[in-house]
């Protein structure tokens, strides 16, 4: 027992009874320990506890209450009354009427015995009143309804408050008796006291079960301390309880013990006052919200792991199940235990089905013991427990053992619905071991904090075995009206590995809990698993996906702990390891980041049918690179099988991932705003589309980011799509992205595209062996998309390759374009242009017809500048139908394939080729022989104001062709610079011919005319010159000699001129018409084969 530092001064009453100077007090003072004028000297330390006793003492007038006619005579008095050591006085509704009156013994061998088993024993209405040191004995031993008998009693009638009651024990002459009620402070009796009494059984009437009540407040500011409360089953309903509109109240370091109910209760109706501003601190509350023991004995033989039968050396306590029924039970032997169901009893032998609850059966010894779980009395009682009605109250520093229900009960429902009342309240620095329910409760309570508790053992000997229950556990209401929010669960420490099925359970019942902040906690694992969240929205600080149960490799299925954890929020690890998820999981919680260790492996082969992971919230981070490996392969199209995807409309992702196997795509990310790819993410190995942005703003895919082996059969795939969206019939658009430095390879379709979007820069970008490199389009097929082209994009830096990246030839014979910029649109929806510059494109344009290496069909402005084409075939660049400048491109290293019957260096033959400039475009082929059929540039069909200026067109058969395909769109208005230089080159096969020259741009001024020639030839004639050009006759390296013969009327001016190779020949053409033997002036007859 724990005594008050005050207490002590009652020693000091030895003092004045030795002298006897001015004191009255009874001879037996020093023993009794009870006169007030020593009290007085412990005044300065009874402070603290808000006691003052004022200079009126017993010690100077009081009653013999022995010696009075009867006890009620005594109290009547008004004077201090002193109960002598020996009396056993009988008090029936004693009646105390006289403020500040004392009634006091020697010692708990005063006695004031319970007159009327009906009836209290004292009733107080005065204000003041101190009774200390006797002891109040009840003659209550059935369960008579007497719920009105108390030891001492008050009403709010008539106010009694600073009632003080001090070293008082409440029982009953034996074992079999006791007192109903020990007190009550009703309502508007305040300021009550009870300091270091004893109370034991409470009998009498049921009042719902249990009995009566130790200490029972209605008022404000009552003080119950070191008190102890020792009961029992049906020996006493609740220690302490705090009623309706009790506020202000301190229940502090007492004990309470074998409570039928709670222990300590807070407890206010809906429709009553609040309990508001209470504090309970540093009790001990033990063995509360018990039924009946658990019956337990021992087993008088062996028994194997598969025996369905055991004999106990007392059975009869234990259960008889029927009609198919079983009660739980738990078997222990050392460190061996197993969970069993009773199924029958005869005498000492029972009937068991063995291993339940997830135990194996295993073999037993003699003396084992077996324990009968029996169900809780209360499904929502907590040793301590704050109910219904209750705001700003403290539960601090207790420490709960053995509850038969809840350890700490915060329970907001109301009793005619709820009425959202139970906030503010502190839990904190408690201890819980050992409830049969949860250690802790919070039911629909709103912004409280849960801090600091030692929370051990839920679901101790539950009826349905170990893993029933959870540590802590938060609800919605009973009436699910309300649910628990603003919570904060901050540094607690929760275990339970034996018996609890949780550490943490947030129960989906509706409403869910919402706005719970969860920091610094230490839950270990238990029977399943840390945390049960039900798919409640949580803000966890850190969790790891193992306290939920995960199991890495293990090949168990891991996708319910993966969604427990994902619930929880914040930031959730994910320990190295290969995890198995049969189903998809979904990020619920903003803000969440799935924080995965190095090598972690999230395996989904057992076949999503639907997107593997989801994002549902807004904020959502996944670092560490996990690898995300889906059930199929490149080759297998699997329609909506998706690595990650989002719900629309959501923004700032940071997504660090590496997903693969996937049958439709590795991911795909619709109105997503504020995306960003870790710099090693990866998207391999899927069925169409490897990453997918759809209607996305503002996404960095930065260097380092790699696609590939996107390889569907129908050509048709994407490595990197950044498309548009529908929206049933208005179109929304990507709008700044930005593609950098990532690697794009093994592409059966286009290796990045840009789908009728806006402001779309793809820079540094590489790409290997895809079917068509960088596309930027309309939108998609969608007919309200198609007049959108990709507006305000550039596309820069680039190498685009079709072989692949060791430098083997690629997989596709029919590889289309290296670059496209391509679409069809009308004016309205064309604004910002294209730019292609500084790119390398290489070995595109390989079919027969007229596909590009880069294409720009567009009717916005193109800018394509400083690009470099490499073996290509087919059409270099194509600008057809579209407006802007093909300036400083490169063309190099042309091949010729069999059949070839045509070819381009820059075409535009669309409709509406407005104001287009070709400059400076250098087209220098490395071919060994042969005349190659090429256009170096052609345009027509309504091309209008074009200009060209500064190209070298080498080696072509035709280097500008301005024939219009219809006289209805002529070309007009033609630019050429002063300086337009054309090459030409002719295949000559031997013997005499003339030499037909044609197709020359107006304003030719320079021609080069390369003649090959496989056996010796002699031209007679030369037909078709451009007027006012300087000709070169050049007999090409490896031709045969060619002779010029000017004996020909046609070649008049000189004699036969032999060219042998590398032998030029110049000549200039004065006239604007040819007219034979005229028009030519030889400016040089030979010139030698080192010039």
């Amino acid at each position: 027992m724990r005594w008050p530092p005050w207490a002590w001064a009652w020693w000091a009453c030895s003092y004045c009874s030795r002298r006897r100077t001015s004191c009255n007090a009874p001879a037996s003072c020093v023993r009794a320990e009870s006169s007030l004028r020593c009290a007085l000297r412990g005044e300065r330390a009874m402070a603290t506890t808000g006691l003052s006793f004022g200079e009126d003492c017993c010690c100077l007038d009081w009653v013999d209450a022995a010696a009075a006619a009867s006890l009620q005579a005594a109290v009547a008095t008004g004077k201090p009354v002193y109960i002598p050591p020996g009396a056993n006085l009988t008090g029936t509704e004693v009646l105390v009427t006289t403020p500040g009156q004392q009634i006091f013994g020697a010692g708990w061998d005063s006695i004031v015995t319970q007159g009327d088993l009906t009836k209290s024993v004292f009733k107080v209405r005065a204000a003041g009143v101190r009774f200390h040191n006797f002891r109040v004995n009840g003659i209550l031993a059935t369960a008579v309804n007497t719920d009105a008998a108390f030891a001492f009693f008050t009403e709010s009638a008539y106010p009694a408050p600073s009632l003080a009651l001090e070293r008082i024990l409440c029982s009953g002459a034996d074992a079999a008796h006791g007192m109903h009620n020990f007190v009550v402070f009703d309502e508007l009796c305040d300021d009550g006291v009870v300091l270091n009494c004893q109370v034991e059984r409470l009998f009498g009437g049921t009042h719902g079960g249990g009995n009566g009540y130790g200490v029972l407040v209605g008022a404000n500011r009552a003080l119950v301390h070191g008190n102890e409360f020792h009961m029992g089953f049906e020996r006493g309903r609740h220690g302490i309880y705090l009623s309706a509109g009790a506020s202000g109240c301190r229940v502090t370091d007492n004990l309470v013990q074998g409570a039928t109910y709670e222990g300590i209760t807070v407890y206010a109706f809906d429709t009553q006052p609040a309990c508001a501003g209470n504090v309970i601190s540093g009790n001990r509350v033990v063995d509360c919200v018990w039924g009946p023991p658990n019956p337990s004995s021992t087993l008088t033989a062996g028994i194997s792991s598969s025996a369905t039968s055991v004999t106990v050396a007392s059975g009869s306590a234990f259960s008889s199940p029927t009609g198919g029924a079983h009660a739980g039970a738990i078997l222990e032997q050392g460190a061996s235990r197993e969970f069993i169901w009773i199924t029958a009893r005869s005498g000492n032998t029972l009937t068991v089905v063995r291993g339940q609850g997830g135990f194996s059966a295993v073999a037993f010894t003699t003396g084992a013991r077996l324990t009968e779980c029996l169900p809780a009395i209360n499904a929502f009682a907590g040793a301590i427990s704050l109910a219904w009605n209750c705001r700003d109250n403290v539960v601090s520093g207790n420490t709960v053992e053995n509850s038969g229900g809840h350890g700490i009960s915060v329970n907001g429902t109301g009793a005619s619905g709820d009425a959202d009342k139970t906030t503010g309240n502190l839990v904190t620095g408690n201890s819980v071991h050992h409830a049969k329910l949860s250690a802790l409760e919070i039911k629909a309570m709103r912004g409280g904090v849960i801090a600091s508790n030692a929370l051990h053992e839920g679901g101790w000997y539950h009826e349905d075995g170990p893993g029933s229950m959870p540590v802590m556990r938060v609800v919605a209401s009973d009436n699910a009206d309300f649910g628990s929010r603003d919570l904060s669960i901050t540094g607690n420490h929760l275990t339970g590995p034996a018996w609890s099925s949780y550490a943490l359970d947030l129960n989906p019942s509706l409403p869910v809990p919402e706005d719970i902040k969860f920091r610094a906690n230490k839950f270990s694992p238990c029977w399943t698993g840390r945390y049960l969240l039900n798919g409640v929205r949580c803000d966890f600080q850190e969790v790891s996906v193992l306290d939920f149960g995960a199991r890495p490799d293990s090949g168990l299925d891991d996708a319910a702990a993966f969604q427990q954890a994902l619930s929880a929020g914040g930031r959730i690890r994910v320990p190295a390891g290969s995890y198995t998820l049969a189903t998809g999981i979904g990020i619920v919680q903003p803000g969440t980041e799935l924080a995965c260790d190095d090598g972690v492996t999230l395996d989904f082969a057992g076949g999503a049918s639907t997107s593997s992971i989801v994002l549902y919230a807004s904020g959502v981070r996944i670092s560490g690179h996990p690898v995300i490996a889906g059930p199929s392969n490149a080759t297998t199209y699997v329609s909506g099988e998706v690595g990650i995807a989002c719900d629309p409309g959501l923004t700032d992702f940071v997504l660090e991932v590496q997903v693969r196997g996937f049958g439709f795509a590795g991911m795909v990310l619709t109105q997503a705003r504020g995306v960003l790819l870790g710099p090693s993410s990866l998207f391999r190995d899927c069925g169409s589309i490897g990453c997918a942005f759809n209607d996305c703003r503002d996404v960095l895919v930065p260097a380092g980011v790699q696609v590939g082996d996107i390889r569907p059969s129908s050509n048709d795939g994407f490595g990197l799509l950044v498309g548009s969206n529908n929206n049933s019939g208005a179109p929304s658009f990507s709008r700044s992205v930005r593609i950098e430095g990532v690697v794009v390879e093994n592409v059966a379709g286009d290796g990045i595209a840009n789908q009728g979007n806006h402001e779309v820069r793809i820079t540094g970008a590489q790409l290997f062996n895809c079917r068509r490199g960088i596309v930027c389009s309309t939108g998609s097929a969608s007919a309200s998309l198609q007049n959108y082209v990709s507006n305000g994009c550039e596309v820069a830096d680039c190498l685009v390759t079709a072989r692949k990246r060791d430098g083997t030839a690629g997989d596709w014979a029919n590889a289309a374009s290296g670059i496209v910029l391509d679409g069809v649109a009308s004016p309205a929806n064309t604004d910002l242009g294209i730019v292609a510059r500084d790119n390398e494109v290489a070995g595109y344009g390989v079919k027969a017809t007229e596909t590009p290496a880069i294409s720009a069909r567009l009717r916005a402005s193109v800018d394509l500048t400083d690009n470099t084409i490499t073996a290509w075939n087919g059409v270099a660049i194509d600008v057809s139908s579209s407006t802007g400048q093909v300036n400083g491109a490169l063309i190099t290293d042309m091949v010729t394939a069999t059949g070839e019957t045509k070819g381009f260096c820059v075409l535009a033959s669309g409709n509406g080729n407005f104001d287009l400039s070709v400059l400076n475009v250098n087209h220098a082929p490395k071919v060994t022989s042969g005349v190659p059929a090429l256009v170096g540039f052609k345009t027509a069909q309504l091309t209008r104001r074009p200009r060209l200026s500064g190209n070298q067109f080498a080696r072509c058969t035709t280097p500008v062709d301005l024939a219009a395909s219809s006289a209805v769109y002529p070309t007009r208005n033609f630019v050429l610079g002063t300086d337009v230089a054309v090459v030409r080159e002719y295949a000559l096969s031997g013997g005499s011919t003339t030499l037909a020259l044609s197709d020359f741009p107006f304003g030719t001024r320079e021609l080069t005319v390369i003649l090959y020639a496989t056996a010796a030839t002699t031209l007679t004639n030369i037909t078709g010159l451009p007027p006012w050009t300087v000709v070169r006759l050049v007999v090409g390296f490896g031709s045969s000699n060619v002779t010029f013969n000017r004996t020909n009327a046609a070649l008049a001016g000189g004699a036969n001129w032999v060219g042998q190779p590398r032998h030029m020949l110049v000549l200039v053409r004065l006239a604007d018409s040819m007219v034979s033997g005229a028009g030519y002036t030889w400016l040089e007859q030979s010139r030698s084969a080192n010039s």
